[in-house]
């Protein structure tokens, strides 16, 4: 009975005068601290679905399975019979139509046809509706084995010529990863550098606990070992470097000869990206192993044959033209020199993909022509200038580790084909997919791989074209790629529940990170879905995001967000229930988003604090780790109470059950579940400014507690 409110304790107990018996469970509590440990199992892990292809700040399948399964179940439910719900592959939802009118990364649709239920997902983005698509659709096995095994004969081994080198001992090899450094000139000496932040190419722990270094000597190009990373004389050349120094730091430039300037100005300066050139390579040998060396003569020579060849045949290659957006609040990668998508790939990458997304557009089979195609677009990730060598890790970090195009000053270029080794390659990427339908795989990359067939827990389904289709049962689900604010393809009161993720005002415009891969997508797919790539770009005049440059005011945004809501009213049955997520922890936010709810019709009527994306999420506003996820009726009934006093007995009582369920609560978390409780019971102190003072007060108090509690907790642990 732990972390539910009185009422579920009342019903479980067989009261027959219940006032909550007509009532969901999510209307009255979900058992938090079940729901933190599975969440948090998910957060260190995701789930294979999700990760097929990148899609920002999606929410976890756990958190979205809880809601779901909370909408569906009735109030006297026990956290026993949720949990055994939660655990089981019962269709709870069958019969029930779910809406999700911010689609994102499909997690609704997927978790929804999960429970049994009828899905329509939507959203204004062609690349999240692509993604969505074709999580959900079933895929033929046979012909996706028999097309990739003609991509591996024919453009999968010229991609990988493309990428052979000789190991240390003079043994045929492949490239695992190329690194690369940005070359300057030394405005006062003319003298050219490579620009490093350290001499240090890995760093690894043997199981013994020692630590070997793998380092680079900047004098005569040298890739050695060593047992430390401070002052070292290089084996080759006797000349001594400081492992740990470089000549760049925090986008500084420092010459020998001392003077200093700024990369983002060498750039303008140079009037483009800064000259790049290899210096080390990583290698996979059949008989050595995988090993460093420093690029050879042939293996530059060889890059540079590439270069001569793209430069010879790039008007007949497929790759994108179109010119990289910014936004006000990120300048990057324009202010390194990067104006056109196609810049942010070597000649090398931009050949290898062309080949590979002409061989994929050969396959007559559209859908596995699609899943084909999601494999590409998920490697382009890893497979770019924006990439960088993790040296702790021996793997390069994908390009949106964090949501920005970020230039590193190291990069790692990839093996696009893939072999042995290597993060999101092509071939891992499809064989993502495959693990993800279900499909289990045995053996190494070069070896003959088995597939397996597994019980899957996911539903697969083609896609209805209409609402008439979804409900004669020729199909589970309806996505749409559209402006939410005008759903007429859905009659009044057609759909149950409505469970999505809106857009948190200002955290990032979805378009113009998307836009990295749609502008390789709209290639084979403008032809297909011309409605949904014909356009130059994914950027359409209604998405709803704070954007300045776009002239997206505040008040511009809370007006759509409250037009989409106002669309989920009409098409919600009466009984039905508004659930979305949020999270912020600034005022302004919640104040734009109560009365999005409130002008739509919509009534708060709980919020539940539960985890919301993996642990390396990226959140804007501080480092918020839980989502409000808000429960709303049809309705308005402004609450009455003008003071603080119901707000702060729920937050405290929300950071007591949030440190119970452990895994930690931040600053930021604490302010925006304050700012939550507050939209639910005192709605009107949102735009009274003038308590602003009381808002801190209370924030502070209930960061107090947490401190309390948690050291509290600390003392009997340690007792």
């Amino acid at each position: 009975m732990k972390n539910l409110s009185p009422s579920i304790k009342r019903a479980s107990k067989g009261s027959e005068i219940d006032p909550e018996r007509g009532k969901k469970l999510i209307e009255v509590g979900l058992p938090i601290g079940k729901i933190s440990s599975l969440a948090e199992k998910e957060a260190n892990g995701r789930k294979t679905i999700y990760r097929i292809h990148k899609w920002w700040a999606r929410r976890l399948g756990t958190v979205f399975r809880s809601l779901l399964i909370g909408a569906f179940m009735h109030s006297f439910t026990t956290p026993g019979q949720f949990i055994d719900t939660f655990n089981s592959e019962r269709r709870i939802g069958e019969g029930k139509i779910v809406l999700d009118s911010f689609l994102g990364g499909g997690t609704t649709a997927v978790e929804a046809l999960r429970l049994g239920s009828k899905v329509i997902g939507i959203d204004i983005n062609p690349v999240s509706w692509f993604i969505s698509k074709k999580e959900v659709e079933p895929i033929k096995l046979n012909l996706m084995k028999k097309e990739f095994e003609i991509l591996k004969k024919t453009v999968g081994n010229e991609i990988l010529e493309l990428y052979s080198t000789k190991c240390t001992k003079g043994h045929e090899a492949k490239i695992v990863y190329a690194l690369w450094n940005y070359k300057a000139t030394c405005s006062s000496c003319k003298r050219e550098s490579d620009l490093f932040r350290d001499h240090i190419v890995l760093e690894k722990r043997s199981s013994q606990g020692e630590v070997e270094f793998v380092l680079h000597c900047e004098y005569c190009g040298n890739i050695f070992s060593s047992h430390s990373r401070g002052i070292q004389k290089c084996p080759k050349c006797n000349m001594q470097i400081n492992a740990r120094l470089g000549n760049t730091r925090n986008g500084i430039f420092k010459c020998i000869c001392g003077s200093e300037r700024r990369i983002v100005d060498m750039v303008k300066e140079n009037g483009g990206p800064l000259e790049r050139a290899m210096f080390a390579i990583e290698y996979d040998c059949p008989k050595c192993g995988r090993g460093f060396k420093a690029p050879s003569r042939s293996d530059l020579e060889k890059f540079l044959g590439i270069k001569r060849r793209f430069e010879i045949s790039k008007d007949s290659l497929l790759y994108p033209k179109e010119g990289v957006k910014t936004s006000e609040s990120d300048k990057r990668p324009v202010n390194h020199g990067y104006k056109y998508f196609y810049q942010l790939f070597n000649e090398r990458q931009l050949l290898s993909l062309s080949l590979l997304l002409n061989g994929i557009m050969q396959v007559r089979d559209l859908s596995t022509r699609e899943f084909l195609l999601l494999a590409f677009s998920a490697s382009l990730e890893t497979n770019n200038l924006l990439c960088k060598y993790e040296t702790k890790w021996d793997k390069i970090s994908a390009t949106f580790a964090i949501p920005a195009y970020h230039p590193t000053e190291r990069i790692a270029e990839n093996n696009v084909w893939g072999g042995r080794y290597g993060r999101g390659t092509f071939v891992k990427s499809y064989r993502k997919i495959l693990l993800a339908k279900g499909v289990g795989l045995k053996g190494t990359m070069d070896e003959k791989v088995k597939y397996i067939p597994v019980n899957s827990p996911y539903r697969f389904t083609k896609l209805a074209h209409s609402y008439i289709k979804l409900k004669a049962n020729d199909s589970d689900v309806l996505l749409k790629c559209a402006d939410s604010e005008k759903m007429t393809f859905l009659p009044n009161e057609s759909v149950d529940l409505v469970l999505t993720d809106p857009p948190y005002f200002d955290n990032f415009t979805y378009s113009r990170l998307s836009d990295f891969f749609y502008v390789w997508l709209k290639i084979p797919l403008s032809t297909v879905y011309p409605r949904f790539f014909g356009k130059p770009t994914s950027m359409r005049r209604q998405e709803i995001v704070l954007d300045r440059k776009t002239g997206k005011s505040l008040n511009n945004v809370v007006k759509s967000l409250s037009r989409v809501f106002s669309e989920c009213n009409r098409v919600m049955r009466k009984d039905g229930l508004l659930v979305f997520t949020f999270h912020h922890n600034q005022l302004w936010a919640w104040e734009g988003l109560y009365d999005s709810v409130k002008t739509s019709g919509f009534t708060i009527v709980n919020t539940i604090y539960i985890r919301s994306e993996s642990i390396t999420g990226y959140r804007k506003a501080g480092k918020i780790s839980y989502d409000a996820c808000i429960v709303c009726k049809k309705g308005v009934q402004e609450p009455s109470r003008a003071d603080l006093s119901a707000a702060r007995r729920s937050s405290k009582l929300w950071v007591r059950k949030l440190v119970k369920a452990g895994n930690g609560l931040h600053d930021a978390d604490v302010r925006s579940i304050v700012m939550g409780e507050i939209a639910r019971f005192n709605p009107s102190l949102l735009s009274d400014k003038s308590k602003e003072n009381k808002l801190n007060t209370l924030t502070n108090e209930c960061i107090q507690l947490r401190d309390k509690l948690k050291s509290d907790n600390t003392d009997k642990t340690e007792n």
